[in-house]
């Protein structure tokens, strides 16, 4: 029976959608993407970006759902907001840790602040 189901199961065609935005995976992924995005761009070790992003992304998971429509609603979203930016933080530290290595040879220093994709927050 269980070997019926997961054969069943098919593998998604695109990795961002405006379901998969609304599941707690899915707008993590994207608040910890678009946060790294934000940090390599503008070149700034800041985890303000990140919880701006976060109530973006938890905000626009209500509308796209329409449960937006009274003040604990709006409440909801900011404390999800808060939960997204949280795990952005954890998934972030825990992917620096992870990549730890030892370095091989020099780097060249591109602009006047050096910001990787995986260096911690604070």
């Amino acid at each position: 029976m269980l070997l019926q189901i997961l054969l069943q199961v098919q593998p998604p065609k695109e990795f961002f959608t405006a379901q998969s935005i609304t599941t707690f995976t899915g707008a993590s992924a994207a608040v910890w993407v678009l946060s790294n995005l934000a940090r390599v761009i503008f070149k700034k070790n800041s985890t303000i970006p990140c919880f701006v992003i976060s109530l973006i992304v938890a905000y626009l998971g209500a509308y796209i759902t329409h449960s937006l429509d009274g003040v604990v609603s709006y409440f909801l979203g900011f404390l999800n907001g808060a939960l997204l930016f949280f795990t952005a933080v954890g998934v972030q530290g825990f992917a620096n840790a992870a990549g730890k290595g030892e370095l091989t040879g020099e780097t060249k220093l591109q602009s006047a602040i050096k910001v990787k994709f995986l260096t911690p927050w604070y």
